[in-house]
């Protein structure tokens, strides 16, 4: 589902053209939720990766953010269809962007290999997980190539960074744990990610955030 952009600011790019809003990732997800509340065990195979961000850095949760998006949110996690998101690559250590800031959003931001283990990727928006009602995860940040083993050094200026790469692990992760044991709830699976699954990582700031496993890249 996508919008038809008819003017644009931007005079390098043709148009008209198909233009992805935040309402069309809302509509999409809504009818993603119909479909799976009429179609008992679909939400089984379903996992939603939002590599997307934007407005104000604002704290942990963000109810009143978008009151529409809230509750679709809201109606997917009641069918046991996660919904990840990246919480933005400004580097701020006490605020992240929407959508990930919404209440049962799963908030994920980065790591990058350094000296063989996982190190916080400063250039991520975070906070600290204790603030938060929903889950914060860290994953891989950074491109891995073998010209980049050691990753970059830190810093929202990186090249080759951005939490956006990092959601998809997430996501990937709760549709492999969806796949393993169908029927299981969000919060289930958060729990055993939490219990089996990652592994803490002190970012620099006072306090830790899990960062999920990863098989050497």
């Amino acid at each position: 589902i996508m919008s038809k952009q008819t003017a644009s600011s931007d005079t390098n790019a043709p148009l008209p053209r198909l233009w992805g809003t935040y309402l069309d990732i809302d509509q999409a997800m809504t009818i993603l939720a119909n479909a799976s509340r009429a179609n008992v065990g679909m939400g089984d195979h379903v996992t939603v990766s939002l590599s997307v961000g934007g407005g104000i850095l604002t704290g942990a949760d963000c109810p009143m953010a978008d009151d529409v998006f809230y509750w679709t949110v809201e109606m997917l996690h009641s069918l046991n269809i996660p919904v990840v998101a990246a919480t933005g690559n400004e580097g701020s250590n006490s605020a992240i962007l929407w959508p990930a800031c919404t209440p049962k959003v799963i908030k994920v931001a980065g790591t990058i290999l350094k000296n063989g283990n996982d190190s916080f990727w400063r250039g991520s928006n975070i906070v600290n997980p204790a603030t938060s009602n929903s889950p914060f995860f860290l994953a891989p940040a950074c491109v891995v190539s073998s010209g980049l083993n050691s990753g970059p050094t830190g810093g929202h200026s990186d090249p080759y960074c951005g939490t956006s790469a990092s959601t998809p692990h997430v996501a990937g992760l709760y549709a492999l744990i969806k796949q393993a044991a169908p029927g299981i709830t969000v919060d289930q699976a958060t729990a055993w990610i939490l219990d089996y699954a990652s592994n803490p990582v002190q970012t620099g700031y006072g306090y830790a955030v899990q960062s999920i496993k990863l098989p050497p890249l």
